[in-house]
């Protein structure tokens, strides 16, 4: 990935803050017969965008539950208790990413 990302002038990059968050969720289409879409609500995907609006540029965050369900198979960095809009307290991790981590400051 590091490699395919130096070929891209910097100039054209664009950041994104990911959050990412495990639990039961509903999923269906949900609407009127002039506007259905697909999607999924219920705690989990609140919370998932609350530790979405934590985030850094270029950065994944991810909660408790998504992590204990990695199972160790990704590197972490435990951020501790953070409280989230609307008084949750939610346990958050950084998730690392060794392909860009070489990067410089100032490319990402």
């Amino acid at each position: 990935l590091y490699s395919f990302l130096k070929k891209i002038e910097a100039s054209k990059w664009f950041k994104v803050r990911i959050g990412i968050n495990t639990g039961e969720v509903i999923a269906g289409h949900i609407g009127s017969t002039n506007m259905l879409e697909y999607t999924v609500i219920g705690e989990p995907v609140n919370t998932a965008a609350r530790i979405q609006e934590l985030a850094m540029p270029n950065q994944i965050l991810i909660g408790e539950n998504t992590r204990n369900a990695l199972d160790c198979q990704f590197p972490t960095v435990d951020l501790g208790y953070i409280q989230l809009k609307g008084n949750q307290n939610v346990k958050v991790f950084e998730l690392v990413w060794k392909d860009i981590s070489g990067m410089d400051e100032d490319e990402q």
